[in-house]
């Protein structure tokens, strides 16, 4: 059946783009980190005692580089770059793990199959084809025309190379989630779990309402909890980091440049300018700039202040001159007022409101190439002179600031860094003193340079005081939310009073819920499980459940009221409820599949090793 589609024939250039494949992202904390040269050795990857070569790796890589490059019109910061390459470094591995899988599994695909599969379940990398679309979308029926046109044959041939990959992959996958079974019983029981409801009351001593007069104690009783526990509070190798740090802000002169931009702007409109072409072209609000900056009509107090004063201050048609805002600089034009009668934002009843129709031009202030490049050349100059005389001496020369972060562990984020993945594997795969390459993140360019080395043993008492004391705070605070609820039903069983009443007696807050399913949130309490689970084994009408202790608090519930789910609808929702479950069974057995492969598989991997060779050639530089 397929051998006819070989006969035709297509435009050769469109070829190309089937080979970026967009293959299904898996991160199974390979934690691999990156790097924007490659070198020797000649392999990326050994998976299994194959060899992949690096140009498999740039194909996947570089389609994913340029998506991310048109999303940031642009430049693509160090860090996103390594984690793109990550990406495409997991990517690459699952697509290869799986075709070892289907050669030793000797998986075949027939015609039939194939042409089945091209033409039930067209590919990504089909369907993103312009000849295949009409209005940038998809088009099923110009599709399925060219499947039958008998001029597309070298097209066709390139689609089944690709396609044929596709169908075995699929093979595999479909193999391991065949395993996946849901018995009708979950499904009745998934059914009654979601839609069975019940009503409580519930008298509920929650931390907060609690936690005055607040817990104190003297550092004797502290330390005699440090001293009571030598095996608690024990602490992992800790290292320090000095950072010197150039963050990407605009410079005085890019806020004057920006302030000379929109005053040309401004004049243009003043001498005639059509206000809305020149939103479109100059502004870089991109949401109000396809609708010529218009911003509709919006209440007093929904803008920030020196925008709101300005738009409620100005006549119909009037423009204003540039003006300043956190968000850049801006230009309005009035379109007129309007009154209407609803309900604002944060009242419960209806008031006349004012509203403002503007447009605006804004100009975001941002560092310029020559703002970036500078503080990039002044970071390299720093690190010349750290490398040669000390960090600190860099620091004097060159008057960068210099901090130095709080101990940490591995895998955990630094102060001025936050969860910075390199900076973390870098301080822990080296010594004291060396030297990061020069980092260039979102927000900054810096350079690190590795500080203590803290080795692994119980914490010093006076770097866990305050955690001990504010262990001891919450469990003090959570045995009075204990004692609380105890109190309610010990009043409710002996004293035979409601428990409304108990609660009132005991100075516990009371409240009637609304009806909730196993998967609902009581009101003070959340999606707290034992809590919800007291309150489904409640059976009548009446009954009081015993004390329940949760995270952040004490609770005793009473029913009010359950309902039943109505079973006359569970056969029109029960293929619903059965695809789901099935899903949810063949993504998890899916995923612990593949961990078990990945663990189970020998894989050298050249790309982060030749990471590694960088970051010691930086360091001895």
């Amino acid at each position: 059946m397929f051998e006819a589609l070989r006969k035709m024939i297509f435009p050769i250039i469109v070829i190309t783009l089937l080979f970026f494949v967009a293959m299904i992202v898996l991160e199974w904390g390979l934690s691999f980190s990156s790097s924007a040269q490659y070198g020797d050795p000649n392999v990326v990857a050994v998976v299994n005692g194959e060899e992949i070569a690096w140009n498999n790796f740039y194909s996947v890589y570089n389609n994913l580089y340029q998506q991310e490059s048109q999303k940031r019109d642009g430049d693509v910061p160090d860090d996103v770059a390594r984690q793109l390459e990550d990406q495409a470094f997991n990517q690459m591995l699952h697509d290869h793990l799986l075709m070892q899988q289907v050669r030793a599994r000797e998986l075949a695909v027939s015609d039939t199959e194939l042409f089945s599969y091209l033409q039930m379940s067209p590919p990504a990398y089909v369907q993103s084809i312009p000849d295949f679309q009409t209005d940038g979308r998809f088009d099923y029926q110009k599709y399925l025309g060219f499947m039958l046109n008998p001029q597309a044959g070298p097209f066709w041939v390139q689609v089944e190379a690709l396609a044929r990959q596709d169908v075995l992959k699929l093979k595999v996958q479909e193999m391991v989630i065949s395993a996946a079974v849901v018995t009708e019983d979950e499904v009745r029981q998934s059914f009654i779990a979601n839609n069975e409801k019940v009503t409580v009351g519930a008298a509920n001593a929650a931390y907060n309402d609690f936690i005055q007069p607040r817990p104190t104690f003297t550092d004797e009783q502290i330390r005699a909890v440090y001293d009571s526990k030598p095996e608690d509070y024990q602490v992992g190798e800790r290292r320090t980091l000095k950072v010197a740090m150039i963050e990407k802000v605009a410079s005085e002169q890019d806020e004057e440049t920006a302030r000379q931009e929109i005053q040309s702007i401004y004049d243009s409109v003043t001498a005639g300018g059509d206000f809305a072409e020149l939103a479109r072209v100059r502004s870089e609000d991109t949401q109000s700039a396809i609708n010529g900056g218009d911003l509709g009509w919006f209440p007093e107090g929904q803008m920030v202040d020196e925008f709101n004063s300005r738009a409620f201050s100005m006549k119909d048609g009037e423009v204003s001159e540039p003006f300043r805002t956190q968000f850049g600089w801006h230009i309005i034009k009035h379109h007129g007022y309007r009154t209407d009668t609803e309900v604002p934002r944060g009242k419960t009843k209806e008031e006349k409101v004012r509203k403002a129709h503007v447009s605006h031009i804004l100009l975001r202030i941002q560092p310029s190439p020559e703002t970036l490049d500078n503080a990039y050349a002044a970071l390299t100059r720093f690190r010349t002179l750290a490398a040669e005389s000390g960090f600190d001496q860099a620091a004097a020369e060159t008057g960068i600031e210099v901090k130095t972060t709080q101990p940490f562990l591995k895998g955990t984020g630094a102060d001025f860094l936050g969860p910075d993945a390199e900076a973390n594997e870098f301080a822990f795969n080296h010594e004291k003193g060396d030297l990061s390459r020069l980092r260039d993140t979102e927000s900054a360019f810096y350079i690190a340079q590795v500080g203590d080395i803290l080795p692994a043993g119980r914490s010093p008492f006076e770097d866990v005081k305050q955690r001990i004391e504010s262990e001891m705070v919450r469990d003090s605070v959570r045995q009075r939310c204990w004692a609380k609820a105890k109190e309610v039903h010990d009043l409710v069983i002996n004293e035979g009073v409601t428990l409304k009443d108990a609660a009132s007696k005991a100075g516990v807050p009371y409240t009637s819920q609304a009806p909730i399913t196993r998967q609902g949130f009581l009101t003070g309490i959340g999606r707290q499980p034992e809590v919800i689970g007291a309150a489904f084994g409640l059976t009548t009408p009446g009954q009081i459940s015993e004390p329940i202790e949760w995270t952040a608090g004490g609770t005793v519930l009473e029913l009010i009221q359950r309902e039943s789910p109505d079973l006359s609808t569970f056969t029109e929702k029960r293929d619903s409820i059965y695809t789901a479950i099935k899903s949810a069974k063949q993504q998890e057995l899916y995923a612990r599949w593949y961990q078990k492969l990945v663990e189970d598989s020998e894989i050298i991997n050249n790309l982060e090793r030749n990471r590694n060779l960088q970051d010691e050639q930086q360091a001895s530089l």
